[in-house]
């Protein structure tokens, strides 16, 4: 299977996992994270999915820093300086 494929699929479970959580009451109780997730599970499984491939890599090295200072640029810093006490 090509890297390509393997991005498109992985870019496929996002959209669905952001689609369902705005779209459909059990998404919103999972979160959009939940049901990506569980959809790039259900993938690996069936195949359609390669279980290692270098873009995990990439996803692992760069996207994950990246979604992690996002979620840091958004979060209330005085609030989790307060709670962490």
């Amino acid at each position: 299977q090509s890297e390509c494929t393997t991005w498109a699929l992985l870019g496929t479970t996002g959209a669905l996992g952001l689609y369902a959580e705005e779209n459909s009451k059990l998404g919103a109780a999972l979160s959009s994270n939940v049901v990506t997730m569980v959809a790039a599970l259900v993938l690996a499984n069936l195949g359609a999915l390669p279980t290692s491939s270098p873009v995990y890599g990439t996803v692992v090295k760069k996207l994950v820093p990246l979604a992690v200072a996002a979620l840091l640029f958004d979060a209330d810093l005085d609030r989790v300086r307060r709670e962490g006490r």
